[in-house]
């Protein structure tokens, strides 16, 4: 693990220059840059609002910042996986002619997204620090979003790195992680509370990392309380865990990339 570290460390200029050019490419010409990367959270959140508020007149006054808060954390972790687990099977020209460590190439999906997310998410916080003049309240809770958000990229760091190698081997993992991580948003409870859920499912339903990270997110922002702690240190673990053990892999199997693409 020292050597793979290592390594990273002596690529981190390749990382944050491809980084650059990726976010350069991704808002070239674009008037709004940023805020076309809440586009997409932003029109389901209007298309939930009119759904759940307007015409089945459920939802209180802050459900739009209570969907938002699940619908750009779940942007950046789904943009992030699909793009990081054609990583390394879409440069197969490059892996053929060059040596280098395979693993930056999640790693570079990843930072780009973040990068986006965390500029977005500013955007939001800004949005609602003027709201208060409408009487939403922010508290001193929000001081916990650094840590929330930390959790989740360790997360989502994780499962990146383990199927951008899965899918190098196995084709069918990029269009089946598509479909799962719609389902996973669903079993989340991104639209709905989770006061929704019959007790006799809520233990299942916590065993779900967005279900911590959802609610995590809203005690910060909405309802103004410490998140679960120590649900995110466990959270956190087990994503370090899964970045060791996507590191290895990646480590270990990188030498046979160019001859399975």
């Amino acid at each position: 693990m020292y050597n793979i570290f290592r390594e990273l460390h002596k690529y981190r200029h390749y990382i944050s220059h491809e980084t650059r050019a990726i976010l350069k490419v991704r808002h070239k010409r674009t008037f709004f840059g940023y805020l076309w990367w809440m586009l997409d959270p932003l029109i389901f959140m209007l298309i939930y609002y009119i759904l759940v508020v307007v015409i089945m007149q459920r939802g209180d006054n802050d459900y739009l910042v209570f969907v938002f808060l699940a619908l750009l954390p779940w942007r950046w972790f789904t943009s992030s996986v699909n793009e990081g687990v054609v990583s390394i099977k879409n440069r197969s020209k490059l892996i053929k002619q060059i040596y280098f460590p395979k693993v930056v190439l999640p790693i570079i999906s990843i930072a780009s997204n973040t990068v986006s997310f965390i500029i977005a998410f500013g955007l939001l916080i800004l949005l609602l620090l003027i709201l208060t003049i409408t009487g939403f309240k922010i508290g001193l809770a929000v001081l916990f979003l650094p840590f929330i958000i930390i959790v989740q990229l360790l997360f989502t760091i994780g499962i990146t790195i383990i199927l951008s190698h899965l899918n190098v081997f196995y084709a069918d993992v990029e269009n089946l992680v598509k479909y799962l991580l719609r389902i996973w948003f669903f079993l989340s409870p991104g639209i709905y509370s989770i006061t929704m859920i019959p007790d006799k499912y809520l233990p299942i339903f916590r065993l779900n990392p967005f279900t911590l990270l959802f609610e995590s997110y809203r005690d910060s922002v909405i309802r103004n309380i410490i998140p679960n702690l120590s649900g995110l240190l466990i959270l956190g673990i087990i994503s370090i865990i899964l970045i060791g053990i996507g590191l290895n892999l990646v480590h270990k199997n990188q030498g046979i990339y160019a001859k399975v693409l």
